[in-house]
């Protein structure tokens, strides 16, 4: 064999590898851009999904610090309530009471004859002084009060103060007098005692 088909025959061997190499680097190099073209998409996917986590967690957060603001707001609410509900009840209670065992005075036929006798008794007097001390302290909590109980509310410890001054006035005994104001006072105390348990049954249910 010559020395040009010897150099014909190498270049041909040459040709050969590389038409292998370019086939089978090909198909690697394909192989390789197509799973790196996976592991992108699903690194962008992770980190797509890991920021919507951080996202959703964030707003849940926020809604958590929210609804304790709401809570704590609302429960600031009650206790304003609870305070004038609570010495409103209890005067109101106290003056009822008062009023209550003054009548009793008068529970035998006749007693309103002796009216001034019973009116001039220490535990009359004594009976008398604890109520007004309980009407006074109402007449002091009402302005504040106003804040939170309910228009009715106020109409009924208007309507109190106004039964009280009339019978006060107007009464031809004291039997007459205790009857009027004893019956405004329970209305009053039964609005207030049932917006107090309503307010109480909204706040912790």
């Amino acid at each position: 064999m010559t020395q040009e088909e010897i150099i014909s025959a190498i270049n041909v061997a040459a040709l050969f590898v590389v038409a292998y190499l370019i086939v089978h680097f090909k198909s690697y190099f394909k192989s390789y851009l197509k799973k790196k073209a996976e592991n992108l998409a699903t690194k962008e996917d992770y980190e797509s999904i890991l920021a919507q986590l951080k996202k959703t967690t964030a707003e849940t957060e926020g809604i958590k610090v929210e609804l304790a603001k709401g809570n704590w707001l609302h429960q600031q609410s009650w206790n304003l309530k609870e305070k004038y509900y609570s010495s409103l009840l209890e005067a109101l209670y106290n003056l009822e009471m008062s009023l209550s065992v003054r009548l009793d005075c008068y529970m035998y036929p006749g007693s309103e004859q002796r009216d001034e006798e019973i009116g001039k008794s220490e535990y009359y007097i004594n009976q008398s002084k604890i109520g007004y001390e309980a009407l006074k302290k109402i007449q002091q909590l009402h302005g504040p009060a106003e804040i939170v109980i309910s228009e009715r509310a106020v109409e009924a410890l208007k309507a109190l103060y106004i039964s009280n001054w009339e019978a006060d006035n107007f009464s031809s005994c004291n039997k007459e007098y205790l009857d009027k104001v004893y019956e405004s006072v329970e209305e009053a105390r039964k609005i207030i005692l049932e917006e107090a348990r309503s307010e109480l049954i909204s706040t912790f249910v």
